[in-house]
């Protein structure tokens, strides 16, 4: 099969403009694409604030500040409920390993288990974030299914969504730097612009755990564009300067593990002469950079020197590493999940009795586990747990084993970023506490989703699968 074949095929897809998917119950659909799809790419537009606390928009019924992009899935979410009810039709999820009305019932009953349980069970202190939390994870939920039935099964549609992604972080994220680095001579970058302070960087990694395999993409497959180059390099400035060691280690692994799909799909010399040049260029730029800024003064060289010298505690004013101090949290968490195996403690309650069973030197008596998976199933249970599980077990089957891409002839891009995103995302909740229930999580996991879908699309069109 020729490479003229795909190409001509995959423009016939992007060609037909079907906002909802192509047939809806036998019927075609026809959306009004200009309304659904400015609202899509205003998505991408302010998907960077996702990683910020800034430009919020206050909820008064609710009393709560959500981030832009949250409010255009809620609008998104009521113009395909108007749609869905009009025309009586909607498109059903097509997955490849399970099926959409399992990962419906998951969704919905995570969900529900949380309210039922997770909020019941919180003891009266924490009530008020308990509720906040559960309102996320709900429109999480709703966010999760309204990508899956609405957005644009549509290669190209998906590309500019994420090249919109990527130039929006790299704007805001120049912005920070400037502020940070020039302005203020901060020793670490932080997610404010306002204010100085370090409050807000594990939010910011978050956002960055799943938007720079996407650039490494990027400018891989673009690799003689030197404006493609752009977006990585800003995203690997703020990731390294933000200094997360659990971010470090989440997107190496997402990094890493695109390395070799890019030799096979593309060739070794290929990447290696993309290596070479960005390597170039990074030195170049770190030339630059230290003529102004005193590299090794900053935060994030005392703080990944301490995942080879855990001894180092100073930042936390305690005798123990803060590697150590999260073990501990985590052990404690363990304990309280043998308390309560089947219902948990409550939503907030690895927090809350963050050192019941283990003292910890660095809070007293609260602290999170830093362990989403383990906070968790201290909190909902191993009823709860299992069905989270399995919601992220469905969306890694759909993408990592998708027998539609042996008829493909390459990756692209955003097939490439979408797996390393994957593992670099679901790795950070592994070092961070309640990212399971913020919306971008969500999103994420929807559009990783749609990416599978298109591949099998494609490869339908071309006459296999």
């Amino acid at each position: 099969m020729s490479r003229q074949v795909a190409w001509s095929v995959s423009s016939q897809a992007s060609a037909s403009g079907v906002l909802a998917g192509e047939y809806t119950n036998g019927r075609l659909a026809v959306a009004p694409q200009a309304i659904f799809r400015t609202c899509w790419l205003f998505l991408a537009l302010s998907w960077p604030l996702f990683g910020v606390d800034m430009f919020r928009v206050f909820v008064a019924p609710l009393s709560i500040n959500l981030a832009v992009p949250m409010v255009v899935m809620f609008v998104l979410l009521m113009l395909g409920f108007a749609w869905a009810v009009h025309h009586r039709s909607v498109r059903w999820p097509n997955l490849r390993v399970s099926s959409a009305s399992i990962l419906l019932f998951l969704t919905v009953g995570f969900w529900s288990w949380a309210f039922l349980v997770g909020y019941n069970v919180a003891v009266p202190e924490a009530k008020n974030t308990a509720a906040r939390e559960v309102m996320k994870l709900g429109l999480g939920g709703l966010s999760l299914w309204t990508i899956l039935l609405l957005f644009p099964l549509d290669q190209r549609f998906l590309n500019l969504f994420w090249r919109l992604i990527l130039w929006s972080s790299t704007a805001l994220l120049l912005v920070l730097i400037y502020q940070h680095a020039v302005v203020w001579g901060a020793p670490s970058l932080g997610g404010w612009l306002s204010t100085e302070s370090r409050e807000g960087r594990n939010q910011l990694v978050g956002f960055l755990c799943y938007v720079v395999p996407y650039g490494f993409a990027y400018a891989f497959c673009r690799r003689r564009n030197l404006a493609a180059q752009i977006p990585f390099v800003v995203l690997i400035t703020a990731w390294i300067y933000a200094g997360s060691r659990g971010a470090l280690l989440a997107i190496s692994a997402g990094l890493l593990m695109m390395v070799p799909i890019m030799i096979k799909d593309y060739g070794w010399l290929a990447f290696r002469r993309f290596l070479m040049r960005f390597a170039v260029l990074m030195g170049a730029i770190l030339a630059i950079v230290s003529t102004e800024i005193d590299i090794l003064s900053l935060e994030f060289v005392e703080r990944f020197s301490q995942l080879v010298r855990p001894e180092t505690g100073a930042e936390l004013g305690v005798p123990l590493n803060s590697l150590t101090v999260r073990a501990l949290a985590i052990q404690n968490s363990l304990l309280l999940f043998l308390s309560a195996p089947i219902t948990g403690v409550g939503l907030m309650g690895s927090y809350i009795f963050g050192a019941k069973y283990v003292p910890n030197p660095y809070f007293d008596g609260r602290f999170w586990p830093h362990n989403d998976y383990v906070g968790i199933l201290a909190e909902l249970g191993i009823i709860g747990w299992l069905m989270f599980m399995g919601i992220i077990w469905i969306v890694i089957c759909n993408v990592w084993r998708n027998p539609a891409r042996k008829y493909l002839l390459k990756r692209g891009w955003v097939s490439m970023g979408t797996r390393g995103a994957i593992v670099s995302g679901l790795l950070y909740l592994n070092s961070m506490s309640t990212v399971y229930s913020t919306t971008q999580l969500w999103c994420f996991l929807g559009l990783s989703l749609i990416a599978s879908q298109i591949e099998q699309q494609q490869v339908k069109r071309l006459g296999y699968g």
